[in-house]
């Protein structure tokens, strides 16, 4: 039924954001999916849980906090497979939406009615999320729908082909194009046994027309080719946690027209809060971005946070300090370092960061920073 997958909607007039979300954690002909039909391969291939809770933070941060004057949210469609179904609640309207599950039919059908709303009018955008797993032939992913395997001659007939449609989208007629693939995206046989067959291609491309010469579409990957990408059991993804944390004013600059989330500064706020959360579990990891061009995605509803880095010289002695930070009219102490460094959330402005020790003999110099998102570093010279 058109628009069943949509769980947010409202009339706008004029120039507008369309946004697709996808989260994809049960997958029945997997191992532990519970269908007598399993497909033959699995290649390492699990039941997931975080990507339902992924796609459903997504949701639930373009409703709120999505924030383009130029381009306010339309429509939001949800798609979510997950073993115990669970409906959306729109934390706008307070109204309940059972929720759709991302099989390969209806993962089609949606896409076909986002673009659709897209090219009704002008000047639109469309925003496209995806969670769940990735396969891939060299660097070209493959994202699997719930229903991969269902056909156990034509496994990849649950699953889409990400390069093929994002190369039929460059012909749409909307410019404005904004793609996030949080999956893996490691070379799988069964692909490469296949042959020409990478999926499904949603999208017949036509090599003969024109893309779209304004097109401006940038496409941010959890990782790179090759490499596997992380979630956590019963939580949202590293790499998703690190988009909302760029999304929300860490990837804002202010240039003079006030602080908005650019595509170029949202992809340093990946790179830089990705690594970080890996670092924690003793990972790393890249995620890359195809097609970068400049976009202002959004403004940020709340004045946006920087992340200060406080460090010494010589490294050790940050251990056995006390740090005082002042600026914007206020001080905080802190006392107590993690990993060699001093770690804190500030509002953009000017510091003054001074460090004390319990052996009176070390000492260090006051030091000054201007802070800003995404990130700065300090590091107090110390003598002993």
């Amino acid at each position: 039924m058109p628009g069943s997958f949509v769980v947010d909607e409202q009339r706008i007039r004029g120039p507008a954001t369309h946004a697709i979300v996808i989260g994809v954690g049960h997958f029945p002909h997997l191992p532990g999916g519970g269908s007598r039909i399993q497909v033959a391969k699995p290649e390492g291939l699990e039941q997931l849980t975080s990507p339902p809770i992924s796609a459903r933070a997504v949701a639930t941060w373009l409703i709120e906090r999505y924030n383009n004057p130029d381009r306010p949210l339309a429509s939001l469609a949800l798609l979510v497979s997950e073993r115990r179904k669970q409906p959306f609640s729109n934390p706008r309207t307070g109204v309940s939406h059972a929720v759709e599950a991302a099989t390969i039919d209806n993962i089609e059908a949606a896409l076909t009615e986002w673009r659709a709303r897209g090219e009704a009018g002008n000047d639109q955008r469309l925003i496209f999320y995806f969670c769940g797993h990735g396969i891939a032939k060299g660097a070209a992913p493959t994202l699997l729908a719930s229903d991969y395997g269902e056909k156990p001659n034509n496994a990849l007939d649950g699953a889409f082909d990400f390069q093929y449609f994002r190369s039929a989208m460059a012909l749409s007629t909307v410019s404005e194009q904004i793609y996030v693939v949080d999956a893996c995206r490691v070379g799988s046989a069964s692909l490469l046994g296949a042959g020409p067959v990478s999926g499904r291609p949603i999208f017949q491309g036509d090599l003969l027309a024109k893309p779209n010469q304004n097109l401006r579409a940038p496409t941010f990957y959890s990782t790179l080719p090759g490499v596997t990408a992380y979630g956590r059991k019963g939580k949202v993804s590293f790499y998703t946690e690190a988009l909302i944390h760029g999304l929300n004013g860490a990837g804002a600059v202010n240039n003079g027209r006030g602080w908005r989330v650019t595509s170029l500064r949202l992809q340093e706020a990946l790179d830089f809060y990705l690594e970080r959360l890996l670092k924690g579990i003793g990972r790393t990891g890249t995620p890359p971005t195809d097609q970068q061009v400049m976009i202002d995605v959004s403004l940020p509803t709340t004045e946006p946070v920087a992340t200060a880095l406080i460090t010494s010289d010589p490294a050790d002695a940050i251990d056995h300090a006390t740090v005082t930070i002042t600026g914007r009219g206020k001080t905080v102490r802190e006392s107590k370092p993690k990993n060699g460094e001093f770690v804190l959330e500030l509002l953009p402005g000017s510091y003054q960061f001074q460090a004390e020790f319990a052996n009176r003999r070390w000492q260090a110099d006051v030091a000054e920073a201007y802070i800003q998102p995404v990130s700065y570093s300090v590091t107090l010279k110390v003598t002993r």
